[in-house]
């Protein structure tokens, strides 16, 4: 009859030694992986952080997977999105708008309040006569072109001033003289 003190200590050796998966060391005792978790817990040993450690940032994070853009995507449904669209959903919207956050210190630039739902604004001169300026017609004229992902064209603003902004979601097709 084999010992409960030598199992222990097997597993001990197992997963903190030979630095083996608690999937791989159930595999051999032929039992799950929770039992020997709870093992391991119940004998007051401390288990090992699973998946990715504080601090670590994967390599692609913030880098555009080409493979599956476009074509080869399975959603793909004929090229039927909007250029704006996938401008305002492209990795170079997000990380432009992530920039001029963190520049601006996360505070909204006319109520000077911190955090909360902010928005990236293009600001003096905005997306769409930007777009307009330089005869944006595709996707990769839009990469291509320096001025839309300039940081110093961009200003963090909450959404309640953000709506105030003359330009805001349409409001620049709105004459002047009727506010």
């Amino acid at each position: 009859m084999v010992n409960k003190e030598d199992i222990i200590e097997d597993v001990k050796k197992m997963y903190f030694d030979e630095e083996k998966s608690s999937y791989k060391i159930a595999e051999i005792y032929s039992v799950s992986r929770c039992f020997i978790t709870t093992l391991l817990k119940k004998n007051g040993y401390k288990l090992r952080k699973g998946g990715n450690k504080k601090g670590y940032v994967p390599w692609n994070k913030g880098k555009p997977y080409y493979a599956i853009r476009g074509k080869n995507n399975g959603n793909w449904k004929g090229g039927v999105t909007s250029l704006n669209q996938q401008l305002r959903h492209c990795i170079e919207y997000k990380n432009w708008t992530k920039e001029i956050l963190k520049r601006d210190n996360w505070t909204c630039k006319f109520c000077k309040k911190r955090g909360g739902d902010l928005q990236a604004d293009h600001y003096p001169k905005c997306f769409a006569e930007i777009r307009e300026e330089y005869n944006i017609k595709s996707y990769k004229e839009a990469q291509d072109c320096k001025e839309l992902w300039d940081i110093n064209n961009g200003r963090t603003l909450c959404i309640k001033c953000h709506k105030k902004t003359f330009k805001f979601m349409g409001n620049q097709f709105i004459s002047r003289t009727h506010k």
